[in-house]
C-alpha cells in the first residue's frame, strides 16, 4: 500500500495505481477506501480515450485468443485491470459499505475467519449475525452456503444457495451457485442406495481425487444410466484429466439428455467448443 500511495502522490492521473491500491484495500477488508479508488480508476479510464480504446480491444475474444496462441497462456494481469473486471467488484463493494455498521463488522469478521484463518464455524457464526441483522444481504447467503457445501453439509447448503440466487438481480452473478444447487438437487433426487456413492464422488472431486471420483460416477452410471447430471460431472473430470475424447462424449450425452433444462449451459458452451477444436486438430471424431 505504501508504494501505491507514493505512486498516486507522484502521478495522480496514473489510473492503474488506483486499481491496484483498491485491490489491496479490498484484500484488507477496507471497503470504503477500495470503493473510492475503484471509482477514481474508472473515471480516469473514461476520460482517457487511448486507454478506453485499449480496453475495448483487450476485452475482445480475438485479443485473448491471439495472446494465447502467441504465448501459451492468457494475460490475466491485463484483464484484472480492465473496467470489465473492476466494475463488478465496485458494485459488490458498494453493497458492503451500505450495510448498517454492526452488520458490516460481522461481515468483515466472517470474511477474515473464512479467508484468512480457515475457521469455518467461526465464519458461520458471524454470517448468522449478518443475516439476522440484514436478511436481504445476498452475499452472506452465498458465503454461508459455500462453506456448508465445502464441509459436505449439503442439507444446509441448499437453502442458502437458493436464497442467494433469489436475491441477486443479475442471474449471471449466480452461475456458480446455480451449478452447486444442481449438483445437490441431483444428489437428493437419486435413489437412496446411490446417494452415498454420489456424495463420496463429490467429496473426492473437491479433494482433486479425480480418478477416484470418475470410478464412482462410472459405477453410478452402470446402475442408473438415465441420470443426466452424472454424465456432466464425469465429463468435467475427464476434461481435467486431459481425456478429451471421453470428456466430449460424456458432455454431448449430457446435453442430449438435459435438453432445455440445462443449468450448465454457459460453462458447457466454451468447454465443448474447446474440446471440439482440440480433437479436430488431431483429426479425431467423437460419437455421442
Amino acid at each position: 500500500l505504501g508504494h501505491f500511495d507514493n505512486a498516486v502522490m507522484l502521478a495522480p492521473d496514473y489510473a492503474p495505481a488506483y486499481a491496484d491500491r483498491g485491490e489491496e484495500y479490498e484484500y484488507e477488508y477496507r471497503y470504503v477506501e477500495a470503493v473510492a479508488d475503484y471509482e477514481m480508476y474508472l473515471s480516469l479510464i473514461e476520460d482517457d480515450a487511448e486507454l478506453s480504446l485499449l480496453f475495448d480491444v483487450i476485452n475482445s475474444d480475438d485479443y485473448y485468443d491471439d495472446y494465447y496462441d502467441e504465448y501459451g497462456y492468457y494475460d490475466e494481469d491485463i484483464y484484472y485491470d480492465s473496467p470489465e473486471y473492476i466494475q463488478p467488484s465496485l458494485d459488490r463493494l458498494k453493497q458492503y459499505v451500505e450495510l448498517p455498521t454492526e452488520a458490516l463488522e460481522q461481515w468483515q469478521n466472517a470474511e477474515r475467519a473464512y479467508y484468512d484463518d480457515d475457521e469455518n464455524l467461526v465464519a458461520i457464526g458471524h454470517l448468522d449475525q449478518v443475516i439476522s441483522l440484514q436478511p436481504d444481504f445476498a452475499e452472506a447467503y452465498s458465503l454461508r452456503g459455500r462453506i456448508y457445501y465445502n464441509d459436505n453439509d449439503f442439507e444446509n447448503a441448499l437453502p442458502d444457495l437458493k436464497a442467494y440466487i433469489t436475491l441477486v438481480t443479475d442471474a449471471d452473478m449466480s452461475n456458480f451457485e446455480q451449478t452447486l444447487v444442481a449438483e445437490i438437487e441431483t444428489l437428493f433426487a437419486l435413489p437412496s442406495d446411490v446417494q452415498p456413492q454420489y456424495k463420496q464422488a463429490m467429496i473426492e472431486t473437491d479433494d482433486y481425487e479425480y480418478a477416484k471420483a470418475i470410478e464412482i460416477y462410472t459405477e453410478v452410471i452402470e446402475s442408473y444410466p438415465d441420470i443426466a447430471d452424472v454424465y456432466f460431472q464425469r465429463g468435467q473430470l475427464y476434461y481435467y484429466e486431459d481425456e478429451f475424447e471421453l470428456a466430449l462424449a460424456d458432455l454431448n450425452h449430457y446435453v442430449s439428455m438435459a435438453g432445455d433444462d440445462n443449468p450448465h449451459a454457459d460453462e458447457l458452451s466454451w468447454m465443448i467448443d474447446y474440446l471440439n477444436e482440440s480433437l479436430a486438430s488431431d483429426n479425431i471424431v467423437v460419437e455421442d
